[in-house]
Formats: structure tokens, sequence, C-alpha cells
């Protein structure tokens, strides 16, 4: 029998302080506006402050512009950043601080325990994060090296053509796309996924045809 855990936000400060709010499935809105889903009562909030994604069972938090910002342990996050919150993290939101409980805390220490030694590659492609042993790429991939990633991982384990890859990643290219220009972009993508990993690709070339995504636990399926 499989079952979910919930990790939830604690006020710290402020009017709603000892506040308790249960973090859901997919992504919840943090803002002043009253539509969000965790309302900050903080003057010096945005109206749309933040996202918290749940991940693979974690939970990335991250600035959506926000006037006054989002610190996670005193970790100022750049515009888009997104950031894995760890049991006991301090969010600070403006002036309203949150503390981060994981019941899943152990689960999870396990899991990335376990993906040391091969390496595990996750595609979110409504909010086009990548996470490796569910830590996000930072920075984001371009959207056209994560289009060639989703492409490759929809058909994972089977060979894609050069001409597929250039039709699906340039689709306003109508005179076609040099091959050339599909392996620096292959090149780029491997290199930053290599550079997380510290050396696996998940990408291996079919000489004289395209390219073929490994089984993103890191075996060849």
């Amino acid at each position: 029998m499989s079952f979910k855990v919930h990790g939830k936000l604690v006020c710290l400060n402020g009017p709603g302080s000892g506040r308790e709010v249960v973090l859901g499935e997919g992504t919840s809105t943090v803002g002043r506006a009253p539509n969000c889903d965790i309302v900050l009562d903080d003057k010096f909030a945005s109206r749309q402050h933040a996202m918290i994604d749940r991940l693979d069972g974690q939970y990335l938090v991250r600035d959506i512009g926000s006037k006054n910002g989002i610190a996670v342990n005193q970790h100022r996050l750049s515009r888009d950043e997104s950031v894995v919150l760890t049991d006991g993290a301090v969010v600070t939101f403006a002036n309203t601080r949150f503390r981060f409980e994981d019941p899943a805390a152990t689960m999870t220490n396990l899991s990335l325990e376990k993906s040391e030694t091969a390496p595990v590659l996750r595609l979110h492609e409504a909010s086009r994060h990548v996470l490796i042993n569910g830590v996000p790429l930072n920075p984001p991939l371009s959207l056209k090296q994560f289009d060639l990633l989703c492409l490759l991982h929809d058909r994972l384990g089977q060979a894609v053509s050069k001409h597929e890859i250039a039709s699906a990643v340039w689709p306003e290219e109508t005179e076609g796309v040099a091959d050339s220009n599909v392996d620096r972009l292959v090149s780029r993508v491997r290199s930053r996924l290599a550079d997380a990993t510290g050396g696996n690709q998940f990408i291996e070339t079919v000489r004289g045809f395209g390219f073929r995504m490994l089984d993103p636990d890191g075996n060849g399926k």
C-alpha cells in the first residue's frame, strides 16, 4: 500500500505566528493576494511573491519576481532560482519567516544516499525544471536545451534521428537545421548534465543517425 506524506510550513513571526500550512501536490502560490494558496499578512510581501513546487516528493521554493525577496536559511534567492527545502529550513518571504517541516526527511535522506552511485535525473515539464538527485539544475537549461532533453526523455532508450531533433527543437526553421547545430546543442546539454553529476551525460551517440537517452536512473535501457 502506497501513501504520500506532505511537508508543512510553520509561521514563526508576525500576525500569523504559530499558523501551520500543509503543502499539497503540485504548485502552491505564496503572496499577499487573497487568491494565493498561502496568504501572507505582510505589507512588505508582493501580491504574487513565490511558488513552491512539489517534485519527486521534495519541495522547491522559487522567487517569481517579488519586490522584497526570499531567503532560505539566510541565502537570498535570485529571481527564478529554485532551492530544495530541507527539514528545519527557515524560509523568509519579505518580513515573514516560516520553518519547513518534512515528515519524509528520513526517507528522502535514504533515497539520496542510494542515488550517490547512480545519479537520478527527473524532468518536470510544467515548470521546466531538471532535477539531478532531487536538486534543481541551476542555472536552468535554455528553452531549446530543455526541449531537446524532453524529446529524448519521451523516447527513452530509443534512437532519435538528428532530423527529428531539428524538427522538434527548431520548428520555426522551415528550411531545415544543419546537423552541426544539433551536435552543438547536444554537446551543451551533455556538458551541463556531466557537470551536475560528476561525469554522467545520460545521452549517447548513435553513430551516423542521432542520439539516444539512457535510463534516467543512470543505467542503459
